[in-house]
């Protein structure tokens, strides 16, 4: 298999995971489910299956790029239509990941992930989308080790986010099975002794320990000292005892239907490089409009409820307690009571028509007993 040839350089050596985990990793997964209508109306399936055409070797496997381009285009467009624009260069460089990932897995002709990103931007023909060229200037050529960083930071927090989304319910043997090698791997890599990876990565393994309590945990960079801190940095520690607190509960809860094309409310705390792990939070849009939508359904369900547990309640009454007794009494005695009516109405009406009818034949066959009529 053909992939993209990885070529070391200055840039890779400098990327900030801090700043890019979790919060574009989160932002990736959130889209993809975000923006499927509004992006399937403005051609994005059509510019993919161009955009395959164009990287593939073999033509008959170009529907193979389909499915990740699509998740790509909605990642793109989430970008554009962030409120935040000061972190557009960490989006950008986790979009340089997510495409090597994208047209690794299948063969394909680019040179570069440039030139794989300008392909992209090419396959637009009549489309009205117009999201593809917002990371223009932003994209890196990621070398293989450093892919691997980003591969596996993004298996490990993609565990995270479907856990804090209801998702996952619960870790799955692969997410145990990835735990141990990943950080292993991961606290031993080339930004060992930066000081905003190993934050970022601390955070990382409180928060899949909480979520995933039957692993054991491992105690990261133990045998690194410590790179010398000061001022800004020294509120680290802090901040990362704060976070695994907060994130779990407050990591982005997000809906996955959008309406009618108009922008997502959703904020990101701004991320400096020293301010890893900052959660996603609702505006009170979002928030009044679910709140909202979860009374409704409690009502609703509570109408559709309530009558099946007050005739349970009252057959329970009825059958197994002095309650139902008492009951049957009055209930066979108001019958009792409306038997005897009914029949005495009906005697009475009875004896009424009888004496009627036998009038009737009286009167017909009338005799008459003077003494005129007999002869002796």
């Amino acid at each position: 298999m053909q992939c993209i040839m990885a070529q070391a350089s200055d840039v890779n050596t400098k990327i900030s995971f801090g700043s890019i985990f979790p919060e574009c990793s989160n932002d990736y997964n959130f889209a993809k489910d975000m923006y499927r209508d509004i992006l399937q109306r403005d051609g994005l399936s059509h510019v993919c299956a161009h955009f395959g055409k164009s990287v593939t070797i073999y033509q008959g496997n170009w529907s193979q790029y389909i499915s990740p381009c699509i998740d790509l285009g909605h990642y793109l467009y989430h970008i554009k239509h962030k409120k935040d624009k000061n972190n557009i260069k960490s989006y950008c460089i986790y979009f340089s990941y997510k495409l090597k990932e994208a047209v690794s897995y299948n063969n394909n002709n680019c040179k570069s992930i440039d030139e794989c990103y300008q392909k992209f931007i090419a396959a637009k023909r009549n489309e009205k989308i117009d999201v593809l060229n917002i990371c223009q200037g932003y994209i890196i050529n990621i070398d293989d080790n450093t892919y691997k960083i980003f591969q596996y930071l993004d298996k490990l927090y993609e565990t995270v986010y479907k856990r804090n989304n209801g998702k996952r319910w619960i870790c799955w043997s692969q997410d145990i099975r990835n735990y141990a090698p990943y950080m292993r791997h991961l606290e031993s890599c080339s930004f060992k002794h930066d000081i905003y990876f190993q934050e970022m990565l601390n955070i990382l393994n409180d928060r899949y320990i909480m979520l995933c309590p039957q692993l054991e945990k491992i105690d990261l960079f133990k045998n690194i000292p410590s790179p010398t801190i000061s001022g800004k940095e020294e509120k680290i520690d802090e901040q990362r005892k704060i976070e695994v607190e907060v994130t779990t509960q407050a990591e982005e809860k997000i809906p996955l239907k959008a309406t009618n094309g108009i922008e997502e409310t959703i904020q990101v705390d701004k991320k400096s490089q020293g301010e890893v792990g900052s959660p996603i939070q609702w505006t009170s849009a979002q928030h009044g409009t679910n709140t909202e939508g979860r009374i409704t359904s409690s009502l609703s369900t509570g109408f559709i409820i309530l009558p099946f547990i007050i005739l349970i309640i009252v057959f329970i009454l009825y059958k197994y307690t002095l309650w139902g007794s008492l009951v049957q009494r009055r209930v066979q005695k108001l019958k009792r009571m409306f038997i005897k009516n009914k029949n005495n109405v009906y005697r009475d009406i009875m004896d009424y028509f009888e004496k009627t009818y036998q009038d009737s034949i009286n009167r017909r066959r009338h005799i008459s007993y003077s003494q005129g009529g007999y002869y002796v």
